[in-house]
């Protein structure tokens, strides 16, 4: 069984190549007849030398309440902290989150050299595995 795929679009055909011509050539059209209906167009140099006037900012102005200062600024309304006396204690019993302590077992101490090397058997390599026809047939039928 053949299989083919087409990835590349055609280029359009004239008539419709046409029709994407036209219809750009209309909106830009109606872009440049909108254009000049907003309004008296400035140049270039006129709106480049309006972005580079500088901004005069308006003086700041002192108020009276700004030059005040009364004694509510600078208290705070916070009551003081009481001492009791399991805060000036300390015992195990607020500690909650304890580890048990890590026992060692004999097989932490044994080693033996059968985790570094397993005697395995050589792989033997088959056609399919090197094989790209195969590979490329699987793609084209996954894309189906």
């Amino acid at each position: 069984m053949k299989t083919s795929s087409q990835t590349n679009r055609p280029f359009p055909k004239p008539a419709r190549f046409s029709l994407y011509i036209g219809a750009v050539a209309v909106l830009c059209f109606l872009n440049w007849v909108a254009l000049p209906a907003q309004g008296t167009a400035k140049s270039l140099e006129n709106r480049l030398a309006a972005a580079l006037v500088e901004e005069v900012e308006a003086d700041i102005e002192l108020e009276s309440w700004m030059l005040t200062v009364s004694e509510d600024y600078l208290t705070t309304a916070e009551s003081e902290i009481i001492l009791q006396p399991w805060m000036l204690t300390y015992a195990d019993d607020y500690v909650t989150d304890r580890e048990p302590e890590i026992e060692i077992e004999p097989w932490m101490l044994t080693f033996s050299e059968d985790y570094l090397e397993k005697n395995e058997s050589e792989i033997t390599i088959e056609d399919w595995m090197t094989s790209t026809f195969l590979w490329d047939t699987a793609y084209l039928l996954a894309r189906k």
